[in-house]
């Protein structure tokens, strides 16, 4: 019974402890979370609307690997050709250094302004060294004058472009679009200038009287010769001597049609009692000509239109031709012409009407010798001029005139030095004076 006893109490102890509760242990305090940091952006950040952009971090620069390969022929050729450059001027210098003179140098530079231009306005006054033996002309629209002392060129705002010192006694000048050219009349000397650079001095056989040049090069000289009264010879571009005409009559003026094509000579000849005109029309480079007379007229002055026509002024009319046949005849009828000027498909020509020639007629033909203007100059003429498209001016001893093409309007101006010459640019009239040149009818007020 003890035993059952003891058994029962230790069952009592065992259950006891089994249900005795544990000790609670404390909660541990859970520290407060912190908030979130936002990052610092920098001064003047652009707005970015939301977006989230990390400054801290540089991006690295893309390259694209077909231009790096381009970039590095590029520079394999640049190195290239600089090798070969420098080889060029070794072999040149050693081997072909008696070729490198002067005139060559000129051969090289006369085609580098072939493309060049200046704009056109109102041209600034010019300054030259005073004389009284000059010869002017519009090239490559610059001014050129030739004088005594040689040729020289002006830009339009006045600067000095060219000048080329020649002892010279009556100079004479004939321009084109690619060359000037400048000849003593009565003597065998000329020379041919580019806008940059004289590119030939050279003397022909005989004695020269008169010029033309091209607007492709090519120019003309009109001399004596033993075989006959006169000679004609026509130069290419390269200042070679391509064809000859001879002439048994007194030649009185030459002319090139501008793409140095065509080539005319007007004569005359007084052995008989009667005057008679002739007219010479030729193909550069083919010997055969043909002649056509005109009694009782006396040739003064040809030139080709830019249409291709060819223009003869005579002392009592005006003749046209197409090719080698005449085109149109415009009688002056009774009028003795004075001074005249052809340019473009335009011809202008004043008539004095009083014995004194204190009052003169201007007309205004065009390429087919149609009649645009007559009108009434109360003045004296010295010098007619025509820009071929918008104005015909008239040059007096003390008043300038301008008709105006568009209305038939007359303009007068007084001149303020002596005119020894007188040049027709797009807008303006330029006088030219013993020691410079003035502008007029530029709409600026006086």
């Amino acid at each position: 019974m003890a035993n059952e006893r003891d058994d029962e109490l230790i069952k009592i102890k065992r259950r006891e402890k089994k249900e005795k509760p544990k000790k609670q242990r404390p909660a541990k305090k859970q520290k407060p979370k912190k908030a979130p940091q936002e990052k610092s952006t920098p001064k003047n950040a652009p707005r970015t609307k939301g977006v989230t952009l990390d400054f801290t971090t540089e991006e690295k620069p893309k390259y694209s690997r077909y231009y790096m390969a381009v970039s590095k022929r590029y520079r394999l050729a640049r190195i290239l050709a600089s090798v070969v450059l420098v080889a060029f001027l070794l072999v040149m210098l050693l081997f072909y250094r008696e070729n490198i003179t002067y005139a060559n140098l000129m051969y090289l530079v006369r085609d580098l302004d072939s493309d060049s231009s200046v704009s056109i306005g109102v041209y600034s006054d010019i300054t030259y060294e005073r004389s009284f033996s000059f010869d002017f002309e519009l090239f490559r629209n610059r001014v050129a004058v030739a004088s005594t002392k040689g040729f020289a060129l002006y830009s339009r705002t006045g600067s000095e472009d060219l000048v080329s010192e020649e002892i010279i006694s009556d100079p004479r000048l004939e321009a084109g679009e690619k060359y000037a050219l400048m000849y003593d009349a009565g003597t065998n000397k000329y020379f041919v200038y580019t806008t940059i650079a004289k590119v030939l001095s050279a003397q022909s056989e005989f004695t020269i009287d008169d010029a033309a040049v091209s607007d492709s090069g090519r120019y003309a000289l009109l001399t004596g010769c033993d075989e006959a009264k006169a000679l004609v010879t026509v130069y290419n571009q390269d200042f070679v001597p391509i064809t000859e005409y001879y002439k048994d009559n007194y030649v009185i003026d030459i002319a090139l049609s501008t793409d140095g094509e065509k080539i005319a000579a007007v004569s005359c000849d007084i052995s008989s009692s009667e005057v008679k005109g002739e007219i010479m029309l030729g193909t550069v480079g083919v010997e055969e000509i043909t002649s056509l007379e005109y009694p009782g007229m006396m040739p003064l002055r040809a030139e080709y239109t830019d249409s291709g026509r060819l223009i003869v002024l005579c002392d009592s009319g005006l003749l046209v031709f197409d090719g080698k046949k005449e085109y149109a005849f415009r009688s002056f009828e009774g009028l003795t012409p004075g001074s005249f000027d052809i340019e473009g498909d335009l011809v202008a020509i004043s008539f004095p009407t009083n014995v004194i020639g204190s009052e003169s007629m201007l007309k205004v033909f065009d390429a087919e010798a149609n009649e645009l203007y007559s009108a009434e100059i109360g003045e004296k003429i010295g010098f007619v001029e025509t820009d071929g498209e918008e104005a015909v001016y008239t040059v007096g001893d003390s008043v300038a005139v301008k008709l105006s093409l568009a209305d038939g309007a007359l303009t007068y101006e007084e001149i303020r030095q002596q005119p020894v010459g007188a040049i027709a640019v797009p807008g303006s009239l330029i006088v030219c004076s013993p020691d410079g040149t003035s502008s007029y009818f530029t709409g600026a007020e006086e």
